[in-house]
């Protein structure tokens, strides 16, 4: 039986801009399967149909019940807010991992005194192995990789030089990579990574400020009181629409996150980040409110 069925009838990024077409083939147990083709031939495009990542598909990829599959891209992609060890949590939260099943990795790859750096900041050499980290501690039945990452592979060794130990930059709040939530379950682990990404990107912070700044003014001085309770009613939903939109942003459009999109932990994770991240602006304005009418 095959563990990965692919039949794609056509897929691209625009309605009516087929990239490929009539692609159709399997991959056993233990097979080897090399995708070969001239720049454009739209080998990139069937990797992302395979992995769900084309906004325009249509065909069908069928995987053996409970197959873990991982992939290894051309050029390494993390979350820019976030340090290798909270990846490995976030990775580990979804797969329901335990810490000694990414150990062995970080010692075969001397990247423990990197754990709480941002991956960002890493040299090319190093951001592969981090990415061969995430890849590899789920153990997974299926791999798909770029021809440049081979090398990175095959050629491992626990004699390989060992990277310089260099200060590097860490994140600003939780500098050792102190985990929001003490039990790793999938829904806490889309919740910390949101969090965190959140009060660490300033564009995001400024935005969330900036929101309720503008709203808190137009309450004290529109003179109305009517149109007062209209504005802090009509702010609490927007904020939780923006905060909705800026979740399908920040994590549903990151391959890493995206691959767990079927979860329903997904979902929940998202209904109660935009509850709970509302709560404290509301409240804040109701008091303004109060204060302005006394």
């Amino acid at each position: 039986m095959s563990l990965l069925s692919i039949h794609i009838k056509q897929a691209g990024y625009e309605p009516n801009e087929t990239k490929v077409a009539g692609i159709q083939f399997s991959i056993g147990q233990g097979e080897l399967v090399g995708l070969i083709g001239t720049n454009g031939a739209g080998k990139s495009t069937t990797i992302k149909s395979i992995l769900g990542l084309m906004p325009f598909f249509e065909g069908e990829i069928v995987k053996e019940e409970k197959m873990s599959l991982s992939y290894l891209p051309e050029h390494p992609v993390f979350y820019d807010e976030c340090t290798l060890q909270e990846h490995i949590d976030f990775v580990a939260a979804m797969e329901q991992l335990t810490d000694e099943r990414v150990a062995p990795l970080l010692e075969l790859f001397h990247m423990s005194p990197h754990l709480h750096e941002l991956p960002n900041t890493y040299s090319k050499g190093m951001q592969q192995k981090a990415m061969i980290i995430l890849a590899f501690m789920t153990k997974p039945d299926f791999l798909i990789l770029r021809s440049k990452m081979m090398n990175s592979i095959f050629q491992l060794s626990p004699d390989m030089e060992k990277p310089k130990v260099v200060k590097r930059k860490k994140p600003f709040l939780f500098r050792r990579s102190k985990r929001i939530f003490k039990q790793r379950t999938e829904e806490h682990g889309f919740m910390e990574l949101f969090i965190k990404i959140l009060i660490r990107n300033f564009t995001y912070l400024t935005g969330y400020f900036r929101l309720v700044s503008v709203t808190g003014v137009a309450i004290v001085v529109v003179p109305p009181m009517l149109f007062k309770v209209l504005i802090l009613i009509g702010f609490s939903f927007f904020i939780r629409s923006w905060m909705i939109s800026l979740w399908d942003q920040v994590i549903f459009s990151h391959p890493m996150s995206k691959k767990y999109e079927t979860k329903p932990a997904f979902y929940h994770a998202r209904k109660k980040v935009s509850l709970y991240s509302s709560i404290p602006a509301v409240c804040f304005l109701v008091i303004l409110l109060v204060v302005n009418i006394i």
